[in-house]
């Protein structure tokens, strides 16, 4: 069984159609790099599976569990906000708060999370489930205290900033940091919640070129065979080498899908071949 099945996935916002019947199916521990022009979708496509936008007809499967059939509107809070956690979203931009230190950034989600499900409240309304995928990822088949819950997320949240090269700056505040240094943080941060499906939107576009490499190589790093990604990009060279499979989106739909050789060395489609046409004339080669 597929990790991920996107079927028949269309979506307007109003009279103008943004997806049009989309299909897609990826294995665990897969990445996917979505390329295609501004417009084509992409975005809309991972606002779509975070649940951050509704969707007019179809279907998403992560992991054998339906995570929306149809509109999201239909989905309880309580069920939409379990389905949201197994899914990490990085942004083209770093939304940062800037009066926490980086560790503090990173380590603020799991906390408030956890904090909320040992609430009374929490307890008398059953949501242990909604919680379950992150409290396991700190504390095992442990149930946390209030005494302890802290400590184990904070040690955690420095794991983290060491895989992405900055346990040395988990003290230091967003203004002291690079562009690159601040996203870098931002991944740390969506991997805190310890999402099934990873996705990025274009997590280099906010960047100067020179900041764009420690960005991607802190990416390339997460690759195992248990993390699933999605990731939209305009970096041809960097979604040629470390992804599994590539699709390229136009006007809406999947015009073609394969693994990096056929898309790049081999396209077929009039469309593909035009774009990655644009690509080598705008970068000059």
């Amino acid at each position: 069984m597929a990790f991920l099945e996107i079927i028949g996935l269309n979506k307007c916002f109003g009279d103008l159609s943004v997806l049009k019947d989309v299909n897609l199916t990826v294995n665990k521990g897969e990445i996917v790099s979505i390329i295609g022009s501004s417009g084509s979708g992409k975005t809309t496509l991972l606002r779509c599976l975070n649940l951050l936008e509704s969707v007019d007809q179809g279907e998403f499967l992560l992991d054998g569990e339906v995570m929306f059939s149809g509109s999201i509107a239909k989905t309880s809070e309580d069920e939409k906000r379990k389905k949201q956690l197994k899914i990490g979203l990085v942004f083209q931009t770093f939304n940062l708060f800037p009066h926490y230190s980086v560790l503090q950034n990173v380590c603020l989600p799991p906390e408030l999370l956890i904090k909320e499900s040992l609430s009374k409240k929490a307890q008398k309304r059953g949501n242990a489930e909604i919680y379950k995928g992150v409290t396991e990822f700190y504390f095992g088949s442990t149930q946390p205290t209030k005494d302890d819950y802290k400590i184990n997320i904070l040690e955690k949240g420095k794991e983290l900033l060491t895989n992405v090269g900055l346990d040395s700056k988990i003290n230091a505040y967003p203004h002291q940091l690079s562009g690159g240094q601040q996203q870098r943080v931002a991944i740390a941060r969506a991997l805190a919640l310890n999402p099934a499906l990873l996705c990025f939107d274009e997590p280099t576009s906010a960047l100067d070129p020179e900041l764009t490499g420690e960005v991607l190589k802190a990416i390339r790093s997460l690759k195992s065979k248990d993390r699933t990604m999605i990731i939209v990009t305009h970096e041809m060279s960097f979604a040629k080498s470390i992804s599994d499979m590539v699709v390229f989106m136009a006007d809406g739909i999947i015009e073609e899908m394969g693994t990096p050789s056929e898309i790049f060395d081999n396209p077929k489609s009039q469309k593909l071949k035009n774009f990655l046409s644009s690509i080598t004339n705008e970068n000059g080669e």
